[in-house]
């Protein structure tokens, strides 16, 4: 597993919500050297945890955004928000049957579906935002 690099190409133009979405990715960083090193259990969990709690506290800022500028698309851009949440439980530290690959294949997974959620939706909430 690669690093993820945050770079300019990702950032919307909301000092705030670059900022939370550079911490995402060093979270995903952490988190992926947890299990691609098979640091103990509890730390992986930590990483985990800290993923899920960000990551609710970053959709609830985005959406408070979207929210206060009567973006059009906010339903559906809250859905995509849910699917994402909804794929971290998947990596809940109580499941214990994932296995470290099955780990590693649902971080890809997350950390692709974030990239493109960044350059496409959140950009695009952020032109109309913005405008």
């Amino acid at each position: 597993m690669q690093q993820v690099l945050w770079s300019e190409e990702y950032a919307v133009g909301n000092e705030q919500i670059d900022s939370q979405h550079k911490s995402l990715f060093e979270i995903l960083n952490k988190l992926r050297i947890s299990i691609s090193n098979k640091q103990e259990k509890r730390y992986i969990d930590k990483n985990i945890m800290e993923l899920q709690h960000y990551t609710v506290m970053h959709f609830s800022a985005e959406e408070l955004y979207m929210s206060d500028a009567m973006y059009k698309n906010m339903d559906k851009h809250i859905l995509q928000h849910d699917f994402f949440t909804g794929k971290i439980k998947e990596l809940d530290p109580a499941n214990d049957s994932n296995s470290v690959d099955t780990k590693i294949e649902l971080l890809e997974f997350l950390t692709e579906w974030l990239f493109n959620h960044v350059l496409t939706e959140d950009k695009k909430a952020a032109s109309f935002i913005l405008t």
